[in-house]
């Protein structure tokens, strides 16, 4: 090898070229050696070990055994309406639900929505996929309702309304629906497949709207959604008049074209903010896409939209 680097051949000729491209290859190999960062611990953790060595590096400790910690696969979960104190934190654990008590697949959506209504009075769970409404201090069932679905919680999840405990709001299909849990009556408040849309003139003509499962109730009753595919519009629904305002968040700005965002809610979603803002007194919504944000912002008492990128 080292007398075909350095052959009978002049400069110019092919070994060079092979003794470039082996230089560049070391040049990169030494590039990747140097940028690879190696953990290491200040010092040793105490009662530390690897679970896994054939997936984590060697010294890599990544489970730890705490004094008085209870051991894994050995917590007795309590019964429904029972409570426990946490031993890392010291809160009170309410259970709402089990899979013992209460069957298989007892869940509740992600950190946001909020499971809770407005006070706290119940929570919003799923068993087996159905929708459930349980007292949220005792987890007594208010409204099971059987084998139809309401919203699908962890899936394109309810969201309650901001001041009352008795309603909540989902997407379901082309419709924003709301339930009343005193009287198990739902309504189909709007129909995004019928509904004008006063930019136009015409139907929306959406064959669809969800919210991908994240993101909740602003404080003051506003709710955001997301079109099919095919018409790439953002979408918040004021629930005090149910007027609703909504954008295009495909449009290109600033040179960069946002990713559509995909029926199943895969690749993004939309979000509403909390309140108006305090500052610019603007309430805003953001379309996060797989590949950027865009920020739109309604005003006034038309259906057109200020946008803010």
């Amino acid at each position: 090898m080292h007398e075909n680097w350095l052959g009978a051949g002049s400069p110019s000729g092919p070994c060079v070229g092979k003794l470039m491209r082996w230089r560049f290859l070391l040049f990169l190999l030494l590039s990747v050696h140097v940028q690879a960062q190696i953990f290491s611990y200040p010092a040793t953790p105490v009662n530390c070990f690897n679970s896994n060595a054939g997936y984590y590096p060697s010294a890599d400790l990544n489970r730890c055994t705490l004094p008085g910690e209870t051991p894994f696969s050995t917590f007795s979960v309590p019964a429904v309406g029972s409570s426990y104190i946490d031993a890392n934190f010291g809160s009170i654990i309410t259970i709402l639900a089990s899979f013992k008590d209460s069957g298989p697949g007892a869940v509740h959506g992600y950190y946001s929505p909020s499971a809770f209504s407005a006070s706290g009075k119940y929570a919003l769970i799923s068993v087996n996929t159905l929708t459930r409404v349980v007292d949220a201090k005792t987890g007594a069932v208010i409204q099971p309702f059987g084998q139809t679905m309401f919203g699908n919680v962890t899936g394109d999840t309810p969201t309650w309304d901001a001041f009352s405990d008795d309603f909540f709001w989902w997407w379901s299909g082309t419709k924003l629906s709301k339930y009343q849990v005193s009287t198990g009556v739902r309504t189909d408040v709007l129909d995004f497949s019928t509904l004008i849309d006063k930019r136009t003139g015409r139907a929306f003509g959406f064959t669809s709207i969800a919210a991908g499962g994240t993101g909740d109730t602003s404080n003051d009753n506003w709710k955001a959604g997301f079109s099919d595919q095919a018409h790439h519009n953002a979408c918040i629904v004021n629930l005090n008049n149910l007027h609703v305002y909504c954008a295009d968040y495909a449009v290109t700005r600033n040179g960069v074209t946002p990713v559509i965002i995909t029926t199943d809610g895969q690749n993004g979603s939309v979000f509403v903010s909390k309140g108006v803002d305090s500052v610019s007194h603007k309430r805003y919504v953001m379309a996060d896409t797989f590949n950027n944000y865009v920020f739109f912002s309604p005003y006034g008492r038309s259906k057109r939209w200020g946008v803010d990128i």
